[in-house]
């Protein structure tokens, strides 16, 4: 099934019958179909499990799942089950709301908060209040820091593309910071 918003092809939702699992082949069917459409987002249900996946064509055919639920566990007094049912609704077709959920998801994750925790500022106030807490220590914070990396959090949070494109992120949002005070600096 397709579905079309403004006379453009948008979303592809392939439909496999109630009583079948959804599987991996299933998964590249509506992969392929998708990416050869030129369509970024396809849906895969078998009318209680939904997925939705997010489809990159660069120099090869890429995907991601944004979101998944079982509509026999949805609660309709759970905020996060009522915003991913939203993105299913027309309204939340017709608003982009699958392109705001799926930015939101990729700003708000384990990588994101893993890149922030071994951060320099975050660091700094850890070892400040090592410190405070036990005067006699001596942590350096290149130590500090390979500490939280490799111990405290857990290693799949620090490594891999996604951790360094959560990193890249934090990068660019602190030198947009910088920068925006630089300007107002010299405004003043």
């Amino acid at each position: 099934m397709a579905v079309k918003i403004g006379g453009k092809l948008r979303l592809l939702i392939e439909v496999k019958s109630a009583g079948s699992s959804l599987a991996d082949n299933h998964l590249r069917q509506v992969i392929d179909y998708g990416a050869h459409q030129g369509i970024h987002w396809v849906i895969l249900t078998n009318a209680v499990e939904w997925r939705l996946i997010r489809i990159y064509v660069a120099n090869q055919i890429s995907h991601e799942e944004v979101c998944r639920f079982d509509l026999a566990g949805v609660s309709p007094k759970n905020q996060d089950h009522l915003q991913q049912l939203f993105l299913f609704a027309k309204e939340g077709l017709t608003t982009d709301a699958m392109d705001a959920f799926h930015q939101q998801a990729q700003l708000f994750n384990k990588f994101t908060v893993a890149a922030i925790v071994c951060s320099e500022p975050v660091v700094s106030v850890v070892r400040r209040e090592l410190r405070r807490l036990f005067p006699d220590l001596k942590v350096a914070p290149e130590n500090l820091a390979t500490l939280i990396a490799e111990e405290v959090i857990k290693r799949e949070a620090v490594e891999g593309d996604k951790a360094k494109e959560a990193s890249a992120r934090i990068n660019k949002a602190l030198k947009k910071m910088e920068r925006a005070k630089r300007k107002e600096a010299a405004i003043v």
